[in-house]
């Protein structure tokens, strides 16, 4: 049971380390509606700081004084100051425990701090990402993101900041059950912060040390190691996270050393310190653990007390794995009070919640409840029954009759069971014969879903990658979500000239093209469409002879004066950006551009034809449009204005498709991709997508 308390309280450890810096003055909250702040960079920074040392003792209004500098960041358009509020929410959301907000602030960090290209502040958004990842249980993705900042912190020998790598790195593994690998990083955690003279650090790895320790069943090497840690943290006299984690650990040593007056006193410590930290989860962990030890020593009336304020807390929370503890914790006490009705009860929702191999584990546990509580129902059935001896008198009667009446019955039955043999033998073959052709189409399926997903991987080559992408236009980004796996929507992308963004004479063509139908057909139908586009940029640089050049290789690839061909071919939208004489070049078939400037939205139409099935000798025009700095031109396909969804089960149409785009003018471009995204999401909800989704969008 106390490697329960252990497993409840491990990924608490946080990495308080590398999130937090230097303390200040700062407002006090109540009063933040009536601070005038400056709009300035300084300004932005200054409020981070202040934010990061209010949020220790009050994480409200911590968050309210982050939106304010996030306000002026927008304003004044300071990408860092953006990217440091967001880490900071992203933070406080982590230690409320509400995860999910915490993973979108922390990525939305991430994508700004990738644009402004500080290494250090990317590393830092990586290990804040895979502590986030390590308290959903998604192992795998914390580990992924702590491998990245750790490779990025050698890359750029950041020497202060490779212990908490380690350390973290020695959690995920130490949650794995993978003990040695996690010894192997906390010591190499603790080495380096020797070395830094890092009191915090050595504090945090004494303690990995020991929790890796007592999971190996160490209590001694545990013990002392534990003490250590608190002997280094109650030195530097500060009340946070780390120290109620020591208690909690300590308690939980000396509670499998049967020492359970000290493990009380050590769980009382850390119940109050979570308390004035309010940290909600860390409070609903500790009662649980209180609850265990008195379960320990028999006292069970408060021991139900602590359980009960601990499971409301869980569940008002959403802490799923701490709820299932306290579950098994309540089974556990019901069972020695003789409350097996409770017992299985909790059983059940413990059952309900655990996973697969957590089920299996405790199976026998939850039958041995169940068969108590059934045991204790029929005995209360049977002394009612033997009280009523009338009711007893009738009931034997009964018996009779029944055995009369299935003397007779009998016969029937042994006639009937030949002929139900000889139906059951016959099923036994059709069911074979099912099983097989079951497992024969499981195998065809499988190896239509493998070609598949390597004609994704072909599809996936031959567009423009996000890293070539981003180098030519760091200022856009790219939505593409295809309705099966290989997609009908395509970009394509080409620098006519050697390029870097900021250059004079600086050009380049963009296409977005919508093939027929989606899926595989039209996954063939876009890399006929790529190959023809980079054959006909060699003999022209001009979108309406471009979309001439495809359109013929169209038509005379797949022989459209054939009937069967007719309607083979793609919606376009091609256009070539002169950013030196601050035109653009756009022709389309039946596809527009948009472009948004000073809140103003400009729509650009296409000529009323399709490439590959147009009229024999159809001649395309270019049209020719001026952009200027900061314009938002936007090329998309009909599949996000046509998805079905929102409360009335409506497509969203290109209306407020376009009220959207309008609505997201405050924000970073790169950005914009995300909260389409995040917006088409919800409004599908678990409705399926009917169509490919490409939206492309880039600042001027």
């Amino acid at each position: 049971m106390h490697h329960l308390r252990l497993k409840l309280v491990l990924f608490l450890f946080g990495i308080s380390a590398c999130v937090y810096g230097q303390s200040s003055n700062y407002a006090s909250w109540k009063d933040l509606d009536t601070v005038r702040f400056k709009s300035t960079i300084d300004s932005v920074s200054s409020l981070n700081i202040q934010v990061k040392e209010l949020s220790k003792t009050n994480k409200e209004a911590a968050l309210k004084l982050c939106s304010h500098a996030l306000k002026i960041a927008v304003k004044i358009h300071d990408l860092r100051g953006m990217a440091d509020c967001y880490n900071n929410m992203g933070i406080i959301y982590k230690n409320l425990g509400e995860y999910s907000v915490a993973l979108n602030y922390h990525l939305k960090a991430l994508n700004l701090r990738m644009i402004v290209g500080d290494k250090k502040l990317i590393a830092r958004s990586c290990n804040n990402l895979a502590v986030v990842y390590g308290h959903q249980n998604e192992l795998i993705k914390a580990l992924e993101y702590q491998q990245k900042g750790l490779k990025i912190k050698e890359e750029i020998n950041d020497i202060n900041e490779l212990a908490i790598s380690y350390a973290n790195i020695g959690l995920i593994y130490s949650d794995q059950k993978n003990h040695k690998m996690a010894l192997e990083y906390f010591f190499k955690a603790l080495r380096m912060d020797i070395r830094l003279k890092d009191s915090i650090g050595i504090s945090f790895d004494y303690k990995g040390i020991g929790t890796e320790y007592y999971n190996m069943g160490n209590l001694e090497l545990a013990k002392l190691n534990q003490e250590k840690a608190l002997k280094f943290k109650l030195s530097m006299k500060t009340v946070d996270k780390e120290l109620t984690d020591l208690y909690n650990n300590l308690a939980n040593i000396e509670a499998d050393n049967k020492n359970f007056s000290s493990a009380l006193n050590y769980y009382q410590k850390s119940l109050e310190l979570n308390k004035l930290l309010d940290d909600r989860k860390a409070v609903a962990i500790s009662q649980a653990n209180i609850g265990a030890t008195l379960i320990d020593i028999n006292k069970f009336n408060e021991a139900e007390s602590y359980l009960n304020s601990s499971l409301k807390i869980a569940e008002e929370i959403k802490a799923r794995n701490v709820r299932m503890s306290i579950y098994e914790l309540m089974m556990n006490l019901y069972g020695k009070t003789g409350n097996y009705y409770k017992a299985y009860e909790s059983s059940k929702m413990f059952k309900k919640l655990s996973d697969e191999s957590y089920q299996t584990n405790n199976f026998e546990k939850l039958n041995e409840l169940g068969i108590k509580y059934e045991t204790d129902k029929k005995e209360k059935e049977i002394k009612l029954l033997n009280k009523d001896k009338d009711l007893k008198t009738i009931e034997i009667a009964h018996q009779k009759s029944v055995r009369n009446y299935f003397v007779g019955l009998a016969l029937i039955i042994l006639i009937s069971t030949f002929f139900i043999f000889r139906l059951y033998k016959n099923k036994q073959k059709d069911n074979v014969l099912l099983k097989e052709q079951k497992e024969e189409i499981e195998i065809q399926k499988k190896s239509i879903t493998d070609s598949i997903n390597y004609a994704y991987r072909i599809q996936k080559s031959i567009l423009p990658s996000q890293e070539h992408f981003y180098e030519i236009l760091p200022q856009s980004f790219v939505f593409n979500k295809p309705k099966d796996i290989v997609s009908g929507d395509f970009y394509w992308l080409h620098e006519t000239s050697p390029f870097k963004y900021s250059s004079v004479n600086s050009k380049v063509l963009l296409a977005m093209a919508d093939c027929t139908g989606h899926g595989v057909p039209g996954a063939f139908m876009s890399m006929i469409g790529v190959e023809l586009l980079n054959e006909a940029v060699n003999e022209s640089h001009s979108p309406a002879k471009i979309l001439q050049i495809v359109d013929e290789g169209i038509r005379k690839a797949l022989h459209t004066n054939n009937i069967d061909s007719k309607k083979d071919g793609m919606d376009m939208a091609l256009c070539a950006f002169d950013f030196e004489k601050n035109v653009m070049k756009f022709c389309g078939a039946n596809r527009p551009v948009y472009r948004i400037r000073n809140n103003v939205l400009d729509i650009f139409l296409p000529q009323k034809t399709a490439v590959g099935f147009s009229e024999q000798g159809f001649v395309f025009v270019n049209q020719e449009i001026d952009i200027q700095k900061n314009d938002a031109i936007y090329l998309f396909s009909d599949g996000y204005a046509d998805q079905f969804g929102g409360e009335r089960d409506k497509k969203l149409t290109t209306k407020k498709f376009k009220d959207l785009l309008m609505s997201l003018q405050a924000i970073p471009i790169r950005e914009q991709g995300l909260e389409l995204e995040k917006f088409i999401t919800n409004w599908a909800g678990s409705r399926q997508q009917v169509d490919d989704m490409l939206v492309i969008g880039l600042r001027v």
